[in-house]
């Protein structure tokens, strides 16, 4: 046999490595519009028609602030990633030169938009924004924000993940819509996660609207979900099952550190309706509304027995409705410890093991200062504290 040349070999990866490339986006195009630099940057629909053949994994996208939508009269997604990339936006719309740093939130974010029909909202007419699917390698996101997606089947109309690691810096996922009522295709008008690994940080997932199933966020399969240092607020669900996030079947593992989940709208969980593992660290749950049925849970609905809470909050306005409800049995809570609940409610078999820290139930008027979200000397934002003065 020819023996193997280990520095032919060595020099091929290193060629591999290298011939990642880097592109630079603008709404419109600069210079020769080929993306090779600030000055010369492609155009934002050469960029998305770019997706699907000249940019490979690997390689990294700037983008500048603006608005990015699809070509008039298309029907399919604004942007679909099927390979490992990065996109980093926030960049000044206007920038030359090269590329500088950002502190983020960016004051000219980088959009990808649904709104087609350009009423502001997203209605019929408008298309959904984001579909991933890669099954090697990370797609990292920074700095974006996915808006005004709107869908009436299966796609959903923020950011569809159906497979892969994703990775969410500084991005906004803000009032996409879906109106699909069938319990397979319905929810995640915010993030759908289909068996992925997402991990999102100093993000913020708002006002996102579904008929049921997880008005923000809806995962299915073997789906992680990781939140660090994020905001999850104003989403909604007319129907049932997890305002902010809904965690569908017993697979789904669903982490929360460090961050805000509150003022989000839906029957059965307003905040989270789960049935897999669930883990709770220095978050803070609250002030989430049921729309009818407030006897099974304001903030949590939990159908298993594998939720880990440890430093948290979670609590409510409504001194009469549970804001933790246990469905279904041998159903329980397992608690690190200093932690503060309001009401807890259960089915006849759940058991509540180890939740309450004391024999005071408090309720959120008891710690926060009305309804509204204070900088609190970081980003993003979280609930203001109660001024004791």
């Amino acid at each position: 046999m020819r023996k193997i040349n280990i520095l032919f070999l060595l020099l091929m990866l290193a060629g591999m490595t290298v011939n990642a490339t880097n592109y630079y986006v603008k709404v419109t195009a600069t210079g020769s519009g080929n993306g090779a630099s600030w000055d010369d940057a492609m155009s934002g629909e050469t960029f998305i028609s770019k997706l699907a053949s000249d940019i490979v994994a690997g390689d990294v996208i700037y983008m500048a602030g603006g608005t990015y939508k699809s070509q008039a009269g298309t029907t399919s997604h604004v942007v679909t990633i099927d390979k490992a990339i990065t996109i980093i936006g926030g960049f000044a719309s206007d920038i030359t030169g090269s590329t500088t740093d950002i502190t983020y939130p960016s004051s000219t974010p980088t959009v990808f938009s649904g709104d087609l029909n350009n009423d502001g909202v997203a209605s019929s007419g408008d298309n959904p924004v984001m579909y991933i699917n890669s099954s090697s390698g990370e797609i990292i996101l920074k700095g974006i924000t996915v808006t005004k997606g709107y869908s009436t089947t299966a796609d959903r109309p923020g950011v569809h993940i159906n497979s892969g690691t994703v990775n969410l810096y500084y991005c906004t996922i803000d009032g996409n819509v879906t109106t699909t009522t069938s319990s397979s295709n319905a929810g995640g008008a915010g993030i759908y996660s289909n068996g992925a690994t997402v991990y999102a940080c100093r993000s913020v997932i708002s006002n996102n609207s579904a008929a049921n199933r997880g008005g923000g966020v809806r995962l299915a399969g073997s789906s992680v979900f990781t939140l660090e240092s994020c905001l999850v607020t104003g989403n909604s669900i007319s129907g049932d099952y997890g305002g902010a996030i809904q965690g569908s079947g017993s697979s789904p593992k669903i982490y929360c550190i460090n961050t805000t989940i509150a003022y989000n709208t839906g029957n059965h969980g307003a905040g989270i309706n789960a049935a897999g593992e669930v883990y709770l660290i220095s978050t803070t749950i609250a002030n989430n509304t049921s729309s009818s049925d407030e006897s099974q849970g304001q903030d949590i609905r939990y159908e298993s027995d594998k939720m880990y809470v440890i430093n948290s909050i979670i609590t409510g306005n409504n001194e009469g409705a549970p804001h933790i409800y246990l469905n279904g049995n041998n159903r329980k809570i397992i608690s690190g410890g200093n932690n503060i609940f309001g009401n807890t409610g259960k089915s006849t078999e759940a058991s509540v093991f180890d939740t309450q820290e004391s024999d005071v139930t408090f309720y959120y008027s008891d710690i926060f200062d009305g309804n509204t979200l204070a900088d609190n000397e970081g980003y993003p934002q979280t609930i203001a504290l109660r001024d004791e003065e």
